[in-house]
C-alpha cells in the first residue's frame, strides 16, 4: 500500500505546482495550450476551448506547455492566418517582465503554500515542547523502579529533597544517590506517591540507574488563529536551515574540509516516506516534501523555474535578449545535469538498502 500512497502524494505535488503555473498564466491572459499530469503515453484528454486537458501513463511528472515561450514556437504561422495576431499577442515571450516572473514563481509558491499549510496542521494538531515536569514513559522489568512499584504515566516531582522539572536535572539528582536508599516523589493521577528506591552504579546496557525512560516534553495544542503564523515561522525557518546546510555542504566539498550535501533520490524518499507509521505522519512528511520542492524548484539552474526566473531578470536588468538557441542549449545542459544526479543519487540510495 505504501507505494501507491507514495506515488499518489508525488501526483499531488506536481498537480499542485502545475496548477499554480496553470491558474496564473490563465489569469494573466496568456494562451495555455496543454495542462499536463505525468508524462506520455497518454491515457485521457479533452480540450476545452484552447486548452487540451492531459493524464498520462507516468504519474511523476508533469508540465503546463504555454504558447511562445519563444518566437519559434509561431512555427507556420503567417500574418494571414487568424490565430496568427492573438497568439501572438498572449504569448509567453511576448508578455511583460512581471507577469513573466509571476507565471515562473507560481509553482514554487502553490508548494511552499502547501508545505506551509501542512505545517500550520501540525501546531494545530499539537507538538511536543520543553515543559516542567518529568513523565514516565517507560519502566524496565526487574528494575529498581519497578520493584518501587513506579508505573507508565507517572510524574516524577521530586528525588531526594530537590524538586525536578527537566530529565537533566533528573539524572543529576540520581546520580547522587547510586547504590544508596533514596525517596522520590511521584504525582499519580493529581495524588502524591512516595517510593523509596536504590539507584544502581552498574545498571544493564540502555536501562539507566534506575531502570525508566523519561520525557520532559509536553504536547501543546495551538488554535487555528496562531497556528499560520507558527506555521509560517517554521517553514521560514526550515527553509534557511536548508540553503544555509547546502552551502556549508557546497563548500565543504570545494574546500576539501568536511562532508558535502546529503541529498535523497525517489528511493531514498520513499523509504524515508515507508517508515513513517499513521496517516497525519506521511501527511507531515508530504508537506516537508513540497516545502523542499519550493525550495530546490527556485534554484537558478536551468530546467528548473529558478533557471528560467533567472535568465528574464538578466534580459530584463540588462536590456538584452539571449537568442532561443542558447536557451535550448541551457536548458539542455541543465537537464543532462539533473538527470545525471538523478542517476547518481538513485544509484547511492540502493546501495544504502543493502
Amino acid at each position: 500500500m505504501d507505494p501507491i500512497i507514495f506515488i499518489v502524494a508525488l501526483a499531488i505535488l506536481i498537480f499542485i505546482h502545475e496548477l499554480g503555473h496553470f491558474l496564473t498564466a490563465k489569469k494573466l491572459g496568456m494562451y495555455v495550450e496543454e495542462f499536463s499530469i505525468g508524462f506520455p503515453p497518454r491515457l485521457i484528454s479533452k480540450k476545452v476551448k484552447e486548452t487540451l486537458y492531459s493524464l498520462n501513463l507516468i504519474p511523476i511528472g508533469g508540465y503546463v506547455k504555454i504558447f511562445g515561450e519563444s518566437e519559434a514556437d509561431l512555427g507556420d504561422l503567417t500574418k494571414a492566418d487568424p490565430d496568427y495576431a492573438p497568439k501572438k499577442k498572449r504569448a509567453f515571450y511576448n508578455q511583460a517582465s512581471w507577469k513573466k516572473i509571476l507565471v515562473l514563481l507560481a509553482g514554487v509558491g502553490m508548494n511552499f503554500l502547501f508545505g506551509w499549510i501542512i505545517i500550520s496542521l501540525v501546531f494545530v494538531r499539537g507538538v511536543s515542547v520543553p515543559g516542567e515536569e518529568v513523565k514516565v514513559i517507560n519502566v524496565a522489568i526487574a528494575s529498581p523502579a519497578s520493584a518501587a512499584g513506579i508505573v507508565k504515566g507517572d510524574i516524577i516531582v521530586s528525588v531526594g529533597k530537590e524538586k525536578i522539572i527537566s530529565s537533566e536535572e533528573l539524572i543529576d539528582e540520581v546520580s547522587e544517590y547510586l547504590d544508596k536508599q533514596v525517596e522520590l516523589v511521584l504525582l499519580r493521577d493529581n495524588a502524591e506517591v512516595f517510593v523509596t528506591l536504590e539507584p544502581r552504579s552498574n545498571p544493564p546496557a540502555g536501562q539507566g540507574s534506575i531502570g525508566v525512560v523519561i520525557s520532559d516534553f509536553t504536547e501543546k495544542k495551538y488554535s487555528l488563529l496562531q497556528a499560520p503564523w507558527l506555521g509560517l515561522k517554521e517553514s521560514i525557518y526550515i527553509s534557511g536551515t536548508f540553503y544555509s546546510e547546502m552551502y556549508r555542504g557546497l563548500s565543504n566539498v570545494i574546500t576539501h574540509t568536511g562532508p558535502g550535501v546529503e541529498v535523497s533520490g525517489p528511493i531514498g524518499i520513499y523509504n524515508a516516506y515507508s517508515q513513517r507509521d499513521g496517516f497525519f505522519e506521511k501527511l507531515l512528511l508530504t508537506g516537508l516534501i513540497s516545502l523542499n520542492l519550493a525550495l530546490i524548484n527556485i534554484l537558478p539552474i536551468p530546467a528548473l523555474d529558478g533557471g528560467h526566473l533567472f535568465i528574464v531578470l538578466y534580459e530584463t536588468i540588462t536590456r538584452r535578449k539571449i537568442s532561443t538557441i542558447k536557451k535550448q542549449r541551457l536548458t539542455y545542459a541543465g537537464l543532462i545535469t539533473l538527470l545525471a544526479l538523478l542517476v547518481f543519487i538513485t544509484v547511492k540510495d540502493v546501495i544504502k538498502l543493502f
